[in-house]
């Protein structure tokens, strides 16, 4: 209890003393540069505060308290509209800012819980999952140390530490698959070693490592939607136009990737709308076929090796995916998720696809295609079908699993040709597919499977087109994906919720 009150004491005077809007409280030297240079001096970047040393006790504490705040409502036109309802200017980037420092420490301690959670046989792979805690307990010291953004001044101080905690997580795929390279779920409830050797039985009546894992993602997508929303918003509105993406910053990727699309396209009435000035990360008309193709090119490049090794002298061309349907569906969604759900199915098609016909391929033959179809309804429905021999009938339900694996498929691509940002993305140890539904079910998708044993699999992705207002998801929580209750007034949908003042209370049924 004393070590208690003395953290509240620490977090009470850290967030309530004047001097923590003195930048030098924080080590921040001023060398002369404008904000104005700094924004566009890439060679000159904000200094990252120095941290305020605590002791454990003090940390735990201070996470133990955040992490047992609620949880915060907020659906895909939620934050469109927040976002996309003008006016746009400094005061919304302050605005903004103030929402994610508000949000951010208790999504953070909650992704430091869930790590924490994890049974010890998993804390000991190589230390990644050790790794990846003191990465989140770090950054969850660095949002609460940050002085509140209030000024456009604070705001851009603020956005440079943002973008360095984005970077220092980039790597946390990377890093999960490490300490799973070594684990593998048999799909009832035992964790196996690569020697086979039991390491872990779940409780036969509850998944818990499962629910901890899909969690923890859950929790994961919305800390990285709440970033680089705010880091794009403030590219929008200071129109930075000459921004690159970063080796492994797959939102930026794909981005970029569209905006050269939407340059090339001529234009024309029907594509006017799509060139409206965009307000973060929320494509508001977003092309299903612009992301499709991005996404399937990087699939062939990623399974080129698999394709190649699988076929051997006969393989001249990579297997063909041919599009039929709706070309021309679009919704509002965010690209980033629709291409990394497609990206992942497409490379696990390919390589199923040459590995069941590779070896009988015959000099001048082919492989049969992966078929996409695209339909526009109430939601939009992809469905991605090959000719791999599908999975066996046992096994239907357990590739749902993270870090199952079967020895015909599902286990990731391994061997890759693609860029580092494309085989960070599809190289997820074992990751994919319930990744993949992570993302769908965020936004109150899914993606399902048809299995044909011993032909091959169609796999329908369905993503919500239109949300209708009040229908929101939760951020942070397992069930990401179930509905709550409780809608924003029209008074609060132009602005931010909780910029200025405590955060309303969350609604749960």
């Amino acid at each position: 209890e004393l070590g208690r009150m003395k953290a509240l004491r620490f977090l009470a005077q850290g967030l309530a003393s004047p001097a923590r809007r003195n930048p030098q409280w924080f080590g921040l030297r001023r060398d002369g540069l404008s904000v104005r240079d700094r924004r566009l001096s890439s060679s000159t970047p904000m200094p990252i505060p120095k941290l305020k040393e605590v002791t454990d006790q003090e940390k735990n504490i201070l996470i133990w308290e955040y992490a047992e705040k609620p949880d915060y409502s907020l659906g895909i036109d939620d934050v469109y509209q927040l976002y996309h309802r003008g006016p746009h200017g400094k005061d919304a980037l302050v605005q903004s800012a103030m929402f994610v420092k508000k949000l951010l420490p208790a999504m953070l301690a909650k992704r430091v819980k869930d790590l924490q959670a994890m049974p010890v046989p998993f804390q000991q792979t190589g230390g990644s999952i050790f790794e990846i805690c003191a990465l989140y307990e770090q950054s969850f010291l660095h949002v609460l140390q940050a002085p509140d953004p209030t000024t456009f001044e604070l705001q851009e101080e603020f956005t440079w530490l943002l973008s360095f905690i984005k970077n220092q997580h980039l790597a946390t795929r990377q890093l999960i698959s490490q300490a799973f390279q070594n684990i593998r779920c048999t799909g009832g409830g035992e964790w196996r070693d690569a020697h086979g050797n039991l390491l872990y039985v779940d409780d036969p009546g509850r998944t818990k490592v499962q629910e901890i894992i899909q969690r923890f993602y859950n929790g994961r997508v919305a800390l990285r939607l709440l970033v680089d929303q705010h880091v794009h918003l403030r590219r929008d509105v200071l129109e930075i136009t000459d921004w690159q993406p970063k080796s492994g910053d797959l939102q930026e990727y794909v981005w970029r990737k569209i905006l050269d699309k939407e340059k090339q396209t001529p234009a024309s009435p029907s594509t006017a709308a799509s060139r409206e000035r965009y307000w973060g990360i929320v494509h508001p008309k977003l092309g299903v076929m612009s992301v499709l193709e991005i996404a399937a090119a990087d699939a062939q490049s990623a399974a080129a090796a698999c394709v190649s090794e699988a076929c051997g002298k006969y393989m001249v061309d990579e297997i063909e995916i041919k599009f039929r349907g709706d070309l021309g569906a679009s919704f509002t969604y965010v690209p980033e998720h629709l291409y990394l759900i497609a990206a992942d199915v497409l490379a696990n098609a390919l390589r199923a696809t040459a590995e069941r016909h590779g070896p009988t391929l015959s000099s001048g033959g082919s492989l049969p295609p992966v078929t996409v179809t695209i339909s526009e309804g109430s939601n939009i429905f992809i469905r991605i079908t090959d000719q791999g021999g599908g999975v066996a009938h046992a096994a239907e339900t357990k590739v749902w699993k993270f870090s199952y694996t079967d020895s015909l498929r599902m286990d990731g691509i391994t061997k890759s040709g693609a860029s580092s940002t494309t085989s960070a993305a599809l190289a997820a140890g074992r990751q994919g597919l319930p990744l993949c539904r992570v993302y769908a079910r965020f936004w109150g998708g899914d993606v399902t499977l048809m299995n044909v044993e011993n032909w091959g699999c169609s796999f329908l992705i369905r993503l919500p087109k239109k949300r209708s207002v009040g229908q929101m998801f939760q951020l942070g929580k397992g069930d990401h994906y179930q509905t709550v209750g409780g809608s924003l007034s029209n008074s609060t949908r132009h602005t931010y919720p909780g910029a200025a003042g405590d955060l309303p209370p969350l609604s749960v049924p």
